[in-house]
């Protein structure tokens, strides 16, 4: 079915560029430094989606950090600082706030009107290796001469995707910006899957370009 939403006038889908390889030491340290002007551009209103407890605490005491560097104020509520609705309830009620959360936030959650204006998501949801059942499917996957990546790791990657996608949007009036700060997205073959798989928003990678749309919403 057509989504009823005007994604292409109301909303952009921005990967920033120079972001380091995802598994690089350095990388939520940049992904902070690269979303903090955009931050700043929407007067906070942001939810960032970790793919991990772990980058979601980093990111939330890094960004912390840069913050208070900046002598910005808008109030940061990560997950796990209460219960999910009550950090939701105060995320709308203040109106200005930032929200990290891990995946947990990537489903479920709606947020309508001008309190959300940009989602900022760090990687691609590929599952992490280690977990037995996920290793006993591929196991099973390849036994059967099928390519475990492109049957079964990349599809799931891009529902979990798409869910944490579907929070921008959720009526017909909201306007905002779609953040992926993983260059994989542009770099990888697979990429183009993934591309095509998102609803149909405005497509960029000029910084300036976001910022002015998200400077022109509040």
């Amino acid at each position: 079915l057509q989504s009823p939403f005007n994604f292409s006038e109301n909303a952009f889908l921005y990967v920033p560029k120079e972001m380091p390889e995802p598994k690089d030491e350095l990388f939520n340290l940049v992904l902070v430094k690269k979303t903090v002007p955009l931050i700043r551009a929407s007067k906070g209103r942001a939810f960032v989606l970790a793919t991990s407890l772990k980058s979601m605490k980093e990111i939330g005491a890094l960004l912390k950090d840069e913050f208070e560097k900046n002598e910005i104020n808008y109030p940061i509520f990560i997950q796990g600082d209460g219960p999910k609705n009550d950090l939701l309830e105060q995320f709308k009620k203040h109106g200005n706030a930032v929200l990290i959360g891990s995946l947990s936030f990537w489903e479920g959650v709606d947020v309508r009107g001008p309190q959300l204006s940009l989602v900022i998501i760090d990687k691609l949801p590929f599952q992490s290796p280690g977990d037995p059942v996920f290793e006993s499917k591929i196991k099973l996957l390849f036994k059967e001469g099928k390519n475990a990546f492109i049957t079964m790791q990349l599809p799931e990657a891009i529902i979990r995707l798409k869910q944490g996608v579907g929070r921008l949007i959720r009526d017909d009036h909201d306007k905002g910006v779609m953040v992926i700060c993983d260059k994989r997205m542009i770099e990888k073959s697979y990429g183009a899957k993934i591309w095509k798989s998102l609803p149909n928003f405005k497509r960029t990678r000029n910084e300036s370009a976001i910022i002015n749309f998200l400077e022109k919403l509040n």
